[in-house]
């Protein structure tokens, strides 16, 4: 079941699709370090991307779109298990040309008010150390790191490498 389309803020998030598959690969080429993406990143990784998307076995990938809901301009994710009342974002990757424009911080925010509705109770973060984009966007977001470590990524290129997670907890009364 692909995830549900989340608008606002001026961007939409959808479903990626297959004509997405160039952009994918484009955009996942540029963004060197992302911790849940393979790096180098290939075709048949888009291949495998896509499917685990249109499943949406463990959790949601979504296409982030300009307002106009055309080109993939980025993605982001929330991985989850079944009745965890935590999950996971991340996934995050941005195209250069709209980083710094806050657009990485309008999609991750409809991630976290959907998980919200979703009624998850917290939204962990983790990425890797150096990454200083990644670190500044879960601060602007509200989330805390908590731990250091090494790196929980099951790509190869950033098995143990230097990470950090960040916790963010559902404002408000719990259930």
């Amino acid at each position: 079941m692909p995830p549900p389309t989340l608008h606002g803020a001026g961007v939409i998030l959808s479903a990626p699709e297959a004509a997405d598959h160039a952009p994918l690969l484009a955009l996942y080429t540029a963004n060197e370090g992302t911790l849940n993406i393979p790096s180098p990143y290939t075709a048949p990784d888009g291949d495998a991307y896509l499917a685990a998307a249109a499943r949406s076995e463990g959790g949601h990938i979504w296409a982030i779109r300009a307002a106009d809901g055309a080109e993939l301009i980025g993605t982001v994710a929330l991985r989850f298990s079944p009745g965890a009342r935590t999950a996971d974002l991340g996934g995050i990757a941005v195209a250069e040309e709209y980083r710094g424009t806050g657009l990485a911080t309008r999609a991750a925010a409809l991630v976290i008010q959907h998980a919200w509705d979703a009624g998850f109770d917290a939204v962990e973060w983790e990425c890797l150390a150096h990454n200083e984009a990644s670190v500044a966007l879960a601060r602007r977001l509200g989330f805390a790191f908590y731990r250091e470590g090494v790196s929980s990524s099951s790509f190869e290129r950033y098995r143990g490498a230097p990470a950090v997670w960040g916790l963010l907890r559902r404002p408000g009364p719990l259930p």
